[in-house]
């Protein structure tokens, strides 16, 4: 039953490391770029699936100490992967003419199916026990279920840059329950493996960086501009600059003669979604410029 524990809490910090993994990469540079997550998820278990047809015969009758081993690298890895990998400038607008972006590139994949990698390596030891491949398979989906809705909860109350977190404590659980169904001794090595574990799960996080070509990188490089909002949510990152420069009002008659009121744009994710129209007289001359857009034409002649 621990060792079904273990399956179970293993499987839900992988599926939560992909989907984090697509949450920093939608935010760290194009959208385009978020398949990744799930490229390097399948590199990672095919990779895992080539050594373990290689060197099975000795990996696996030594399962008492590759698993829990295999699942504390898990919980090491987690969170230096992820700063790494949102600390990298990957430029794609420059892949076609600058071959260091290639690199960059590959070291962004590189480094993205490691915790992949060991993770699926442990999680296939018991499912190669035939007589109870059955149970433990259905542990796996399990905690796989379990890792999207830990997902969804954290992505929808924490702080981006410390996503990874709850990824690394649920593996280092994993690999303390390990330790404690191969070699019993709960209080020994349980929290043996926690206080050698917690320095690296708990360490600091990095900042999130966009990168040069995302939208609120041009936003935030306009005169006088500040970032007076920042909330994050399931559906991604809300942000709102404001500047002087910040007008939008598309399809505004060449005849209007008034003022627009101070604006500001709207980002999710570090992608514009929008304007938002500071007005301080919401029912008044703040908004009459939008009598003098096209878009107002139809309720004109509806109302003329």
């Amino acid at each position: 039953m621990i060792l079904s524990l273990s399956v179970f809490l293993l499987s839900a910090s992988v599926l939560y490391y992909e989907i984090v993994v697509v949450r920093l990469l939608a935010l760290s540079h194009w959208q385009p770029f978020v398949t990744l997550g799930i490229s390097t998820a399948l590199l990672g278990f095919g990779i895992s699936g080539t050594i373990l047809m290689g060197a099975r015969n000795i990996i696996f009758p030594r399962r008492r100490i590759y698993y829990p081993l295999l699942a504390g690298l898990t919980a090491l890895s987690l969170r230096p992967v992820l700063d790494i990998a949102g600390s990298l400038r990957l430029e794609p607008g420059l892949i076609i003419r600058d071959p260091s972006q290639w690199l960059q590139l590959g070291l962004l994949v590189s480094i993205l199916f490691i915790p992949f990698t060991l993770s699926s390596l442990a999680l296939a030891l018991p499912l190669l026990e035939k007589e109870t491949v059955g149970k433990y398979y259905g542990w796996n989906l399990a905690g796989a279920c379990a890792g999207v809705i830990s997902a969804l909860m954290g992505m929808a109350h924490l702080d981006p840059s410390r996503l990874a977190m709850p990824a690394a404590v649920i593996s280092a659980l994993a690999c303390s329950t390990a330790l404690i169904h191969y070699y019993g001794k709960p209080i020994r090595y349980g929290g043996l493996s926690i206080a050698l574990l917690a320095p690296f799960v708990f360490f600091p996080s990095s900042s999130i960086s966009f990168g040069p070509y995302k939208d609120i990188s041009y936003g935030l490089l306009l005169p006088e501009s500040r970032l007076v909002l920042e909330e994050w949510g399931a559906n991604g990152m809300l942000q709102v600059i404001l500047a002087p420069s910040i007008r939008s009002a598309s399809g505004l008659s060449m005849r209007y003669g008034g003022e627009l009121p101070n604006q500001g744009a709207l980002y999710r994710d570090g992608d514009r979604i929008g304007t938002l129209i500071l007005a301080d007289d919401a029912a008044g001359k703040d908004l009459e410029y939008l009598k003098w857009q096209t878009a107002a034409a139809p309720y004109h002649l509806l109302t003329s």
